[in-house]
């Protein structure tokens, strides 16, 4: 279910939530640590449902994440 996160945040946005690049964090303390961030230059256009949705799904406790049950059992807005 976290990969399905990533998938969705890498559809929704064109581009992917960790940053190999980042100089401050490593990309497992990034993906470990669950440092990732909405900006608006991606995510302006992206409902605040889809949005709620991604972070449910890459919550770093597998026990508070989603399961694929939650997930088909919501009914979902991804724009507006």
């Amino acid at each position: 279910m976290w990969s399905l996160g990533v998938i969705l945040y890498i559809l929704l946005s064109g581009s992917p939530p960790f940053n190999p690049d980042r100089t401050d964090k490593s990309l497992l303390k990034q993906i470990c640590g669950g440092d990732y961030s909405f900006p608006a230059s991606k995510f302006g256009g992206i409902s605040h449902h889809a949005i709620d949705l991604i972070k449910k799904l890459m919550n770093v406790d597998p026990k508070e994440r989603l399961s694929a049950d939650q997930v088909i059992s919501k009914k979902l807005k991804f724009h507006g």
